[in-house]
């Protein structure tokens, strides 16, 4: 989800505010916008700028233990819950409340094989692979 805000707050901050609101665990809150970034944008700000609104981008992840609720689920009920946005709002001042926060789920993608895996080489000690997948990927293998 991207949330709006019209300073730079710290990770921590924005962090434990969620921990507060959301009632998650905070190893399951991964804040992707670096405060670095948004200070090299605020540097490049002119006086004649109108109100800069400053976008953090925040994942939340699946609980490990509990997947009942879903990230998903999670971030919907916090947009459309005025009084969850009041309460976030009461952690970080500077948040916008009246902008509207941007949100989609990230799913993993399984790879497309174009042409199956096949035998290249055979050695004593080392084997070789190949096959062709329509995008990159990472493609790991176990030998018996």
């Amino acid at each position: 989800m991207t949330l709006p805000f019209t300073s730079i707050v710290s990770t921590l901050s924005l962090v434990n505010a969620l921990v507060q609101v959301l009632r998650i665990t905070p190893n399951r809150i991964k804040v992707l916008t670096s405060e670095y970034k948004l200070t090299k944008q605020q540097s490049s700000i002119s006086a004649n700028d109108n109100q800069i609104t400053y976008n953090y981008d925040v994942v939340i992840s699946p609980d490990p233990s509990n997947d009942i609720i879903s990230p998903i689920v999670i971030i919907k009920n916090f947009v459309n819950s005025s009084a969850n946005l009041v309460t976030f709002q009461s952690y970080l001042p500077t948040f916008v409340n009246t902008k509207s926060i941007k949100y989609f789920e990230i799913m993993p993608i399984l790879p497309i094989v174009v042409i199956p895996p096949f035998t290249k080489t055979i050695g004593l000690y080392t084997a070789s692979f190949g096959m062709k997948l329509k995008r990159e990927s990472k493609i790991y293998a176990v030998l018996y």
